[in-house]
């Protein structure tokens, strides 16, 4: 979609029936009043025509500040926030937190939020900073860029959701780098709980940690059809636990591991891969369901703390490919042979008790060798390489993944375990919302005859073609 971005200026209210012409190009008034029309007028940049112009409307920056005149000095402790909508804010990201939704600022303390909801704002729903913060059963949904972003320690996040949000950076072709429905990082941003998170249809990774975050326990995170990872977790010694996760029909893959020092996976369903082949070293590999890459990495971010390859574990688990093209798991040694962590890294991952399944072909492992060439092995090849332990190899039984109902039929090999497993059934609006905002968002606001404006306007958005 192209798109043409201008601020305008205010100009107070001027009745156009008596002065018409009177606004300059790339301007607009507000006639608040009711006696004076109750309306906005704009004008346009030249060469811009209405018809074609998207038009968007927002009243605040933010709602309130907390924040101290300068991200040096301390913010307002001991905030508590219940039951508040913040909606159609025009927010910002690079400004340290003084124009987020909420602009809370650097060095608050002791901050709930509480059934609150966080949706169609300009940039992150909320982001987060400092620590000693709880949230629970709060939404950031279908905002700019993402759902819950910052840097902060110490926080327990309960019943959350952060679902169809990263519009504005699929306006602009931006999927990947620094947005998710939930970025997390930093590097004092350890010793946090996440439970019950779900993340669904988000134009960009699902729920992201990255650049140093340590003991974090994740449990019972749902993520679905986002357009990148389902799970990344980024540049962090850890360590990281993940219980009852379930990942399904993400793009990017349902997990990525990006020089991670220790993880574990356990008790998850990470079903569903891209569906399509990916290059590697000038070779064609299948797209894992599963990815584990190292690589050397200088930046300032890697300079901070040093990471070093000690246990990567998945147990416990179901890991299905859905497509011939879809592999369950690639490890990527990037390093070179004398490194210091080049031998650490094959011996690092830990694999017990595990089933895997391909719906389409055979079971797909890909490694990369000492010679830095990608190498595609069979279930036997891959646990010659590896310490995969304790191997099913059978269909779980889902009653329909593919329509992400995750409970088990009465034969399935995992009924014993239903209770254990993420085996749930979603709620098949949610799939469907999730792709009808992509199609508003990546191929304009017509969907298969339905004016999304028309819909999107009911939902909250006003959007002028």
């Amino acid at each position: 979609m192209a798109s043409v971005s201008t601020r305008g200026t205010t100009r107070g209210f001027i009745d156009p029936a008596i002065k018409r012409g009177a606004l300059p190009p790339a301007s607009f008034g507000v006639a608040e009043r009711k006696e004076n029309g109750d309306k906005i007028y704009l004008r346009l940049p030249p060469g811009v025509a209405l018809d074609s112009a998207v038009i968007e409307v927002a009243g605040h920056r933010f709602l309130f500040s907390f924040a101290a005149d300068s991200p040096f000095k301390p913010g307002k402790h001991n905030l508590v926030l219940r039951g508040i909508t913040f909606r159609h804010f025009a927010s910002r990201t690079k400004d340290w937190g003084r124009e987020d939704t909420i602009a809370l600022g650097a060095r608050h303390q002791q901050l709930l939020i509480e059934d609150c909801a966080f949706n169609w704002n300009n940039a992150t729903g909320l982001r987060l900073q400092d620590e000693h913060i709880t949230v629970r059963n709060s939404e950031a949904s279908y905002n700019g860029h993402g759902g819950f972003g910052g840097e902060f320690g110490i926080a327990v996040l309960e019943n959350n959701v952060t679902n169809y949000n990263q519009w504005r950076g699929a306006w602009g072709g931006m999927y990947g780098w620094n947005w998710g429905g939930v970025k997390f990082g930093g590097a004092h941003g350890g010793n946090q709980t996440i439970r019950g998170h779900e993340s669904i249809g988000n134009l960009t990774h699902g729920f992201w940690y990255d650049i140093h975050p340590h003991h974090i326990d994740l449990d019972g995170l749902v993520l679905l059809e986002n357009k990148q990872t389902g799970l990344d977790l980024e540049l962090a010694q850890g360590p990281f636990t993940v219980t009852r996760m379930l990942a399904a029909g993400n793009h990017g893959g349902q997990f990525t591991m990006s020089i991670v020092g220790e993880f574990s996976i356990s008790d998850s369903i990470l079903y569903g891969g891209p569906g399509t082949y990916r290059k590697l070293k000038d070779k064609q590999v299948p797209s894992p369901v599963v990815n584990m890459q190292w690589y050397l990495r200088n930046d300032e971010h890697a300079k901070y703390r040093p990471i070093v390859p000690t246990r990567f574990e998945i147990r416990d688990s179901v890991v299905v490919a859905t497509s011939e093209t879809s592999g369950l798991f690639l490890e990527h040694n990037g390093y070179k042979r004398e490194h210091a962590n080049y031998g650490k890294i094959d011996q690092a991952y830990q694999g017990n008790n595990n089933l895997f399944f391909a719906m389409q072909g055979a079971a797909q492992f890909t490694y990369v060798q000492a010679n830095w060439q990608p190498k595609t092995v069979d279930l036997a090849g891959w646990q010659a390489w590896t310490r995969e332990q304790g191997v099913h190899v059978t269909d779980p039984g889902f009653t329909d993944g593919l329509g992400y109902d995750f409970t088990l039929s009465a034969d399935s090999p995992l009924a014993d375990r239903a209770a254990a497993l993420p085996a749930q059934r979603i709620d098949p609006a949610k799939i469907a919302e999730a792709r009808r905002f992509a199609a508003w968002a990546e191929r304009g606001l017509v969907l298969n005859g339905e004016d999304m404006n028309d819909r999107l306007t009911e939902d909250g958005i006003t959007t002028v073609e």
